[in-house]
């Protein structure tokens, strides 16, 4: 009896944990996201250069891109399961190592996407590719 109990319990509170999908809110957004990785349209995966900082981050109406040594910001909205970054976004322009990353990111991260959000994980996905960002 106690074996079955445990049993039926684990299964609960596993099925009960933070990696079911939801529509984002601007306050599930509200925070620092790392970027893991990015997979533009038509090309395969690529993660984020190790030891460059690529990171969002939401804060009442504007977005903040940290993007290996350059920054950005600019709008962004939130309508259902729609997420929309810009229309563009101010960056700052130093040469960085990681150049063609960080162009890839921008581009990627500029317009609207559809977004699929968990506790810890956020993937935005557009005709032009999807990025997985993580808290």
């Amino acid at each position: 009896m106690f074996r079955k109990l445990l049993f039926i319990t684990l299964i609960a509170v596993a099925g009960c944990g933070d990696d079911t999908p939801t529509a984002p809110t601007r306050d599930s957004l509200d925070g620092v996201w790392r970027i893991i990785s990015i997979q533009p349209v038509n090309q395969a995966v690529q993660t984020a250069p190790v030891g460059a900082q690529y990171q969002v981050g939401f804060e009442n109406d504007r977005v903040f891109v940290r993007v290996d040594c350059n920054t950005c910001t600019g709008p962004f909205t939130v309508n259902g399961s729609t997420l929309t970054i810009g229309p563009t976004l101010a960056c700052t322009r130093a040469a960085c190592a990681t150049a063609s990353y960080e162009n890839a990111v921008v581009s990627l991260l500029s317009g609207a996407h559809e977004v699929s959000a968990t506790l810890h994980n956020l993937t935005l996905t557009s005709n032009r590719g999807s990025i997985l960002l993580q808290r």
